[in-house]
């Protein structure tokens, strides 16, 4: 389901930002951006996405932006592990030794930190961001709710013009079913009388034979069970998608049945309708969680 959401929480010392938005998924891809000296953050953000949405393609944005007054050092010793760990991977790989600059050090996580207080600020960082992220995570949900409306009553008309197919097509099977009986019966007869026999009893036995392959009623009223169970699903609500996308298969499965079974006209222009809104239904359930 599509959606955006974005917050922003300002300090004294800090301002973050945080955006996320959603795009369609079965399932549940998250991936956040972030300054690299805060990816230790980025599990615990993607962990308030996981307890707020269970389904969709999430991309988010996170930046940090401190006070002038702040002091901030490097890490000296950090910055000299890198280094050591750069030659050491050219030596091994058989490359030319080329030193790397210090703005290549600097952008590697953990290179600076606040010279005041450092551990404060870093629980102050992550308590600024968590904040963030839970207003930004509201303000995706309000968005998406919004689409859930609009996509429930799109997905209400088509189980309408579902529902009155499959009226129609019960008030047109008996009538169906006759004609072919009528059919079949003359067939029958034609065979029965070019192999010079007359046996009235196996042309009934045909014909209740061919009858009963002939009968939709038991589809249609499987179609109305699922459909009823449809209209539940959505006025539900939630995270419904997966659940709602098994009843739709069902749907399908006995439409698929009842234009195998249907050799009249009328009812397989029914039936091609059918297949229709049921594929119609199948591409707006991907936009639903």
């Amino acid at each position: 389901m599509t959606g955006f959401g974005r917050a922003q929480v300002e300090t004294n010392q800090l301002s973050v930002k945080v955006e996320f938005r959603t795009v369609n998924g079965k399932g549940f891809h998250c991936k956040l951006r972030m300054p690299s000296d805060l990816l230790e953050h980025e599990a615990k953000v993607e962990g308030m996405l996981r307890q707020a949405l269970s389904r969709g393609s999430i991309s988010g944005f996170v930046s940090v932006r401190r006070s002038h007054d702040e002091t901030v050092e490097f890490d000296q010793q950090v910055l000299k592990n890198y280094l050591a760990a750069w030659k050491r991977t050219e030596k091994n790989l058989g490359l030319d030794v080329v030193s790397p600059t210090l703005k290549d050090l600097i952008s590697m996580p953990g290179a600076m930190h606040s010279a005041r207080n450092p551990q404060g600020q870093l629980r102050a960082v992550e308590r600024v961001i968590k904040q963030a992220a839970a207003e930004a995570i509201v303000a995706l949900q309000d968005s998406r709710a919004k689409e859930g409306v609009r996509l429930a009553k799109e997905m209400q008309r088509i189980i309408s013009q579902l529902e009155k197919l499959v009226a129609r097509t019960a008030r047109r099977a008996p009538a169906a079913v006759k004609e072919v009986s009528a059919k079949y019966e003359l067939r029958v007869q034609h065979a029965l009388a070019a192999a010079g026999e007359n046996d009235s009893y196996d042309l009934g036995r045909e014909l209740i034979a061919l009858a009963e392959r002939a009968d939709v009623q038991e589809e249609i009223a499987r179609l109305e069970i699922h459909i009823a169970r449809l209209r539940a699903t959505i006025k539900k609500g939630g995270a419904v998608g997966r659940e709602f996308e098994f009843i739709l298969q069902e749907c399908h499965r006995e439409i698929t049945t009842l234009g195998n079974k249907s050799s009249d006209s009328k009812l397989s222009e029914m039936v091609v309708a059918m297949k229709l809104c049921a594929q119609q239904l199948k591409e707006q359930i991907a936009n639903v969680e």
